[in-house]
């Protein structure tokens, strides 16, 4: 219903509004003196008309030109509004009782009692799961059910950003409560500043159900040796049962072992070994078969995805003297079952403390060179010539700890493994380093997850020692870590990476790491920074990034039924620069057949795409990307859709939780049957709702239109009438 506008009228002119009352009795009286009498005579009804067409024309210029703004204030009233918010995550498929739940919310859906509180109030009805979505009301087969998870605070958020510039009256979930992702639903709830209302489907006693709750196994193995995984289960209402546990893999049996299963809510963890025989991503399935007499068999399996790799990394460390720090990386490496560590320590009288001869093709088998302060002036030829032509000639990844007896000179010669230009040598001193802006967040350095904590950390550290100065990184080298000096007016570059192509170095310029070891763990604070430097150093160096110039990924592995599936594709040149007008294509192959992918550019050489939802199954994406009908590159990347779910993990409703948040909101919880009743609480006031709109007439074109119409149309009539 619409109020009567109310008009306000501000003259930005000083004494427009008095000119404006002189100005209209003006304008009559020039108007009706015009037309007083006429040649030829007109009658007196024509000389009226054309008199008023006149005066509204010069009104209407007089207007205009005193430049008035006119406010028109429309208020109205419409009823209040209502958002009906229903679940649609995959929990609502199940049957309590011998009814499944969905079919409960599509009776309610279509019922008598919401009809008609449609015909009170404005009702907006979203369905929602992991995100929010409107569906048209009175359609019951708009209501779906394939949802990845049930977050109950974000649909709580989208409702209200959605409608910001309306006023809610009351919002009505209709859920089996069991939220699986998501923040606190009723602090979001209170925020809202209005009722919210909860219909809970579903049962929530405890159901007899196996729950295969987590799968654990570490993400890389080696061909040949013994790998562990660890399943997480759980069997309410089953206890003492026994079931079979199976690990498989493309479909064929690598282990089994019976289980007995744990008694009421309690977890039991149970182990599976199995040695795998091929390197490359491998997707692993534990499973237990169905039970008779369990809930439901959904939420008996879980993938994931492992790399296997050919064999451990394999790290050959030349130093050019004994000393501590040797024994400080023999004693990290050693006990990191995925390193093959050999060590080869410079005697002075020109050989090897260690037995055995490195040939070529141990060097080139070798996944990382660590020089610590070799090669030095006395290291003979015979002994560095090999390792400077391995390194020259192939990609190896260099770890280079460089202590005062280091011969910078020699190492030069191969640039792509030096990080900087050959520094100054200078008497040794001590230093204290600290990381950079680049480093904090480097993964050779991130120790901790928390940047501020990688920094706290490394700012505790004790000295080391360094005997280089005017240090000049190469182009493109990366500093992650510089001296702290408060003699020096400017940092040195300490701790410098290069990653050029294939090629990968990291340079660390000093000694002294073992201190790093030893003293922390004097003062209690344990050695993890000191060892996590070397164990991430090296995996970053080895286990390097692909330098294709087209790469397909997507943001993880394995997903869940009904979750989205985020596709990036990066598009390079030859040069390895971002392409950002490239043309790409990318091409689904699902257990259907294939299917056209398309993506939209989202940065510079980068495109994305999203895919939802997809039934369970393993799935390929193929891409390739072109210019100006060149081809730069393809890709391929491999995924799965798990059949379990999370929404499985527990099928209870809760109907406590609901009742909690509809109590924090003034609202009211209950079953399907309470509907009515809940409804029946609804008194709301209509809204009142403001508009208000500004109107300039010299700024506008329809008053120089209104002003040429009256004055055209007045000519108009003057020479019909044959008026000069």
């Amino acid at each position: 219903m619409t109020i009567w506008p109310e008009i306000q009228i501000d003259f930005l002119a000083d004494r427009a509004a008095l000119w404006l009352v002189l100005g209209i009795p003006a304008c009559l009286i020039l108007s009706i003196w015009a037309y007083r009498c006429t040649l030829p005579p007109l009658h007196r009804g024509k000389r009226i008309l054309l008199a008023a067409i006149r005066f509204f024309a010069l009104a209407a210029l007089l207007i205009v030109l005193l430049n008035p703004v006119v406010h028109l204030r429309i208020v109205r009233q419409r009823p209040a509004l209502i958002g009906l918010l229903w679940d649609g995550s995959r929990s609502m498929e199940i049957a309590d009782a011998g009814e499944n739940r969905a079919d409960i919310l599509r009776r309610l859906f279509v019922s008598d009692s919401l009809k008609a509180l449609g015909s009170r109030y404005r009702m907006r009805s979203f369905v929602f799961s992991d995100r929010l979505d409107s569906i048209p009301p009175s359609t019951p087969d708009a209501l779906t059910f394939s949802g990845s998870a049930t977050d109950i605070a974000a649909a709580l958020d989208a409702l209200r950003d959605r409608y910001a510039d309306h006023r809610v009256a009351a919002a009505i979930l209709f859920t089996d409560g069991r939220i699986t992702r998501g923040t606190d639903p009723v602090r979001v709830a209170r925020s809202l500043g209005y009722p919210v209302h909860a219909v809970v489907v579903g049962g929530a006693a405890e159901k007899p159900d196996l729950i295969l709750e987590d799968v654990q196994a570490n993400s890389i193995a080696y061909v040949g040796n013994v790998m562990p995984v660890e399943a997480v289960v759980r069997a309410p209402g089953l206890d003492g049962r026994t079931a079979e546990m199976v690990l498989r893999s493309d479909g064929r049996i690598l282990a089994r072992r019976p289980v007995v299963l744990p008694s009421g809510s309690a977890e039991k963890r149970v182990s599976l070994t199995f040695m795998p025989e091929e390197p490359g991503f491998r997707k692993l399935e534990v499973a237990f078969p169905a039970i008779e007499g369990e809930f439901t068999a959904e939420n008996n399996a879980r993938e994931i995805y492992i790399r296997v790799l050919r064999r451990k990394m394999s790290v050959l460390l030349f130093a050019g003297a004994p000393g501590p720090d040797i024994g400080f990386l023999r004693r990290v490496l050693s006990r990191d079952p995925d390193v093959s560590l050999t060590v080869r320590t410079f005697r002075e009288d020109g050989g090897f403390y260690e037995d055995g001869t490195l040939s070529r093709s141990v060097l080139e088998e070798t996944d990382l060179f660590v020089l610590l302060d070799f090669p030095t002036r006395d290291v003979p030829e015979s002994l560095w010539s090999p390792v400077r032509r391995v390194l020259e000639e192939t990609d190896k990844p260099v770890f280079l700890i460089a202590g005062r007896r280091l011969d910078m000179t020699r190492l030069s010669r191969i640039p792509s493994r030096m990080p900087v230009h050959p520094p100054v040598r200078r008497d040794e001193r001590e230093v204290r380093i600290r990381l950079t802006a680049d480093g904090s967040g480097h993964p050779a350095l991130a120790i901790h997850q928390s940047i501020e904590e990688n920094l706290r950390a490394w700012g505790r550290l004790p000295v080391v020692y360094s005997a280089w100065t005017a240090v000049r990184p190469r182009d493109g080298a990366r500093v992650l870590a510089e001296t702290d000096d408060p003699d020096r007016a400017s940092p040195e570059p300490f701790l410098i990476a290069s990653e050029t192509g294939y090629v990968r170095s990291l340079a660390f310029l000093g000694t002294g790491i073992h201190r790093w070891d030893l003293m922390m763990q004097g003062i209690g604070e344990g050695n993890a920074l000191a060892t996590g430097l070397i164990e991430k150093s090296f995996r970053w160096l080895v286990l390097r990034e692909s330098e294709k110039p087209v790469r397909v990924a997507t943001d993880k592995r394995v997903y869940q039924a009904g979750e989205a599936v985020f596709v990036q594709l990066e598009v390079y040149d030859g040069l390895l620069n971002p392409v950002d007008d490239a043309d790409p294509d990318g091409t689904l192959d699902t257990p259907g057949g294939p299917e056209t992918l398309r993506f939209t550019p989202s940065g510079p050489g980068l495109y994305r795409t999203e895919i939802r939802p997809l039934e369970p199954g393993d799935y390929r994406i193929r891409a390739a990307a072109s210019l100006e009908n060149r081809v730069l590159g393809r890709d391929t990347t491999e995924f799965t859709v798990s059949r379990f779910h999370p929404e499985f993990l527990n099928v209870r409703a809760d109907p406590e939780l609901m009742a909690a948040l509809a109590a924090a909101t003034g609202g009211i919880s209950g079953p399907p049957d309470s509907l009515s009743a809940i409804l029946g609480t609804m008194d709301f006031e209509p809204e009142r709702v403001e508009r208000i709109r500004e109107f300039e007439p010299l700024h506008s074109a329809w008053s120089l239109v209104l002003i040429l119409f009256l004055l055209s149309l007045e000519w108009f009539l003057r020479k019909r009438k044959g008026l000069p």
